[in-house]
């Protein structure tokens, strides 16, 4: 899974993500451009089982003031499209 992250962050704290209540997993910001920030989530069976089953994705990331920032995305349909894939 690649996340596309804006900029205006800090960097060293990478990004924290989470399937509802599950285990955050941090992960490194791996490079930006003019578009943003991009990092690279591998989706094993577990990761993919907790998405199917789950309500949502949570991506935490600190700005420059180093704030936590959460966006939430709403997993709703995800084992249909997956399913299209």
């Amino acid at each position: 899974m690649l996340l596309h992250l804006p900029h205006g962050m800090h960097l060293p704290a990478g990004v924290v993500i989470r399937v509802d209540k599950g285990k955050p997993i941090k992960v490194a910001i791996q490079t930006c451009d003019l578009r943003g920030c991009f990092a690279g989530v591998p989706v094993d069976a577990v990761m993919l089982k907790a998405k199917k089953r789950g309500q949502t994705l949570s991506v935490a990331l600190r700005n420059l003031k180093k704030q936590t920032i959460a966006i939430n995305l709403n997993l709703k349909g995800f084992t249909a499209a997956f399913k299209k894939l």
